[in-house]
């Protein structure tokens, strides 16, 4: 389910909210006649997986999910750039005329499918990110362990001189400490 009907008093939860600027391109609803206004939360997930938004408005709740199928990392994806946009116009449709609904289709294509980055520019290590420290309290092959993310094609991972093989399904591979301490 992409959208709720709210039942009881909508309009005071999306005012308790507050309300954040619109998508770029897009008037404020205050100075739009007859645009819905909606309280939102943008964001994006861990590694740059997914971008999400949420929303309320008078009548309704609204969640838009944008990523990879294959849950491959979209640098530089955030919820205010790929998922906004969609959540706006999917509140214009459920505030619109219901006989004739519009079509949903974005304006312009996310940055990450329209941009191509220059073959020479090599592999880009997005996660842990360079020069940090990450602390590993547990060890051993029941450890959480850290998610190794890298931008690039036919990239590989080595600890110790062994390559970390890819996670299940291919996702990306999973370094588990020998023991407990900073890295």
């Amino acid at each position: 389910r992409v959208a709720a009907r709210h039942t009881g008093n909508a309009r005071a939860r999306a005012a308790a909210c507050g309300a954040g600027p619109p998508p770029p391109g897009r008037a404020p609803p205050s100075l739009s006649a007859g645009a819905p206004r909606l309280a939102f939360k943008t964001g994006p997930s861990y590694g740059f997986r997914d971008a999400v938004a949420a929303g309320i408005g008078d009548r309704w709740t609204v969640a838009v999910w944008t990523g990879r199928p294959d849950g491959g990392a979209r640098p530089g994806l955030t919820g205010r750039d790929a998922a906004l946009p969609l959540l706006f116009q999917v509140f214009d449709v459920l505030a619109g005329d219901p006989s004739s609904p519009r079509a949903l289709n974005p304006q312009v294509a996310p940055s990450a499918l329209t941009r191509l980055d220059a073959a020479a520019a090599g592999p880009v290590i997005l996660f842990p990110p360079d020069g940090s420290r990450l602390l590993a309290d547990g060890f051993g092959s029941h450890a959480r362990g850290f998610a190794l993310i890298a931008k690039g094609e036919g990239l590989r991972w080595f600890s110790g001189g062994a390559e970390i093989p890819a996670g299940p399904g291919g996702s990306a591979p999973v370094w588990k400490p020998s023991g407990p301490g900073f890295y």
